[in-house]
C-alpha cells in the first residue's frame, strides 16, 4: 500500500512539472517575429528539459523504492518463517509445560526446602514430613541390577583388593565364571544398599557399607566400617576393624583384625587372628584362638581351641562342660 501511494504522488508531481508557459501567442494571418518564435521555442526547450530532470529523478526515485521493497518483501518473508518457527516452538514449550505442570515432580513442592543462606558451607536442600525410597525397579527387594542404591559419596572403584567372585557361594574363579559370576576387584552390582565411604564392593541386595575397601557380599549382609573387610554370608555383620571376614549364616565380627567367622551364628568380638568355626561358637578377643565345637567359646588368650561341644577355654584354662 505504501508503495502505490508513494507512486502516486510522484506521478502528480510529475504531471504538475509538465506545464508550460508560452510567452508569445500569434493570430492566423499575422506575421511572426522571429525572436519571439525562438523565444517560444526557447520556453519549450527549456519546459522539457526540466521535465526530463524531473522525470529521471522519478525514475530513479522508483529504482530505489523497487530495490528498498524488494528487500523488504524478502525481510517480511524471513520474519515469517521465524513467526512460523517461533508459534511452533511456543507450542511445544506449552504441552512441555503442561506435562511439567501435571507431572508428580510438582507434587514435591509441599515437601522440598531449598535454603541457599542459612548454611555457610553451601545450599541445603531439605524433605520434610516425608518417606523417602529408592527401589531398583524390579518390583522386590531381593532382586540385583545394580540399581536402587543410596550412595552418600564418589563410590570410587577398588583397584587394589585381592579379587573375588561376585556372588559369596563361590571362592575360586574357575567356579566363580562358571556359574556366570564375576571375578573381580570391584563389585558394584548390588541393590537397594546404602553406600558410603571409598572403593567399597556390594552386589548382592538389602545390606549396607561402609568404610574402605570393604564388601558386602552376602544377602542383606552389612559392613559398617573399617578397611579390607568382607561379610559373605547370609545376614552377617562387621562393624570395623581391619582384614575381618564373617562368612557364616548369620555370623558378625565387632572388630580386630584378620579374624574369621566361619560358622552359622557365630561371633568374634575383637582380637586378631582368631577363628569362630563352630556353629553357634564365638571368641572373645585375643589371638590365634579357634572355637571349632558346636556352642564352644574362647574368652581370651593365645593359642587357644575349644575343639568339643560347649567346650570353653579362657587363656590357660580349659573347661568341659
Amino acid at each position: 500500500m505504501t508503495y502505490y501511494i508513494i507512486l502516486l504522488l510522484t506521478m502528480a508531481t510529475a504531471a504538475g512539472a509538465g506545464d508550460v508557459a508560452i510567452p508569445n501567442t500569434f493570430e492566423s494571418n499575422t506575421p511572426a517575429m522571429a525572436a519571439e518564435v525562438n523565444e517560444n521555442f526557447t520556453a519549450m526547450e527549456t519546459a522539457l528539459n526540466d521535465n526530463d530532470r524531473r522525470i529521471a529523478a522519478i525514475e530513479a526515485a522508483l529504482d530505489t523504492l523497487r530495490t528498498t521493497i524488494t528487500a523488504q518483501s524478502e525481510t517480511i518473508a524471513d520474519h515469517a518463517g521465524t513467526i512460523a518457527h517461533n508459534t511452533n516452538a511456543i507450542s511445544v514449550l506449552q504441552g512441555r509445560m503442561v506435562a511439567v505442570e501435571t507431572s508428580e515432580v510438582m507434587a514435591l513442592d509441599d515437601y522440598l526446602l531449598v535454603d541457599e543462606t542459612g548454611d555457610p558451607r553451601g545450599p541445603l536442600v531439605r524433605l520434610s514430613g516425608v518417606n523417602l525410597q529408592i527401589v531398583n525397579g524390579l518390583e522386590s527387594t531381593h532382586t540385583i541390577n545394580g540399581l536402587g542404591n543410596l550412595i552418600i559419596g564418589y563410590d570410587e572403584t577398588n583397584t587394589t583388593s585381592a579379587p573375588r567372585c561376585s556372588h559369596s557361594d563361590y571362592t575360586d574363579q574357575a567356579g566363580c565364571e562358571r556359574a556366570g559370576e564375576t571375578w573381580s576387584n570391584s563389585h558394584k552390582t548390588g541393590s537397594h544398599y546404602i553406600v558410603t565411604g571409598s572403593e567399597n564392593s556390594y552386589s548382592s541386595y538389602g545390606g549396607i557399607v561402609a568404610g574402605l575397601r570393604n564388601s558386602a557380599t552376602g544377602r542383606h549382609s552389612t559392613v559398617t566400617g573399617g578397611i579390607d573387610n568382607v561379610a559373605s554370608g547370609y545376614m552377617t555383620s562387621v562393624s570395623g576393624g581391619w582384614a575381618n571376614s564373617a562368612q557364616g549364616y548369620y555370623s558378625s565380627i565387632s572388630g580386630g583384625a584378620v579374624n574369621i567367622a566361619r560358622g552359622n551364628y557365630s561371633s568374634i568380638s575383637g582380637g586378631m587372628a582368631n577363628k569362630a568355626n563352630g556353629l553357634y561358637s564365638s571368641v572373645s578377643g585375643g589371638m590365634s584362638n579357634t572355637a571349632d565345637g558346636e556352642y564352644s567359646s574362647v574368652s581370651g588368650g593365645r593359642d587357644r581351641t575349644a575343639a568339643g561341644e560347649l567346650d570353653w577355654v579362657a587363656g590357660s584354662l580349659m573347661e568341659d562342660l
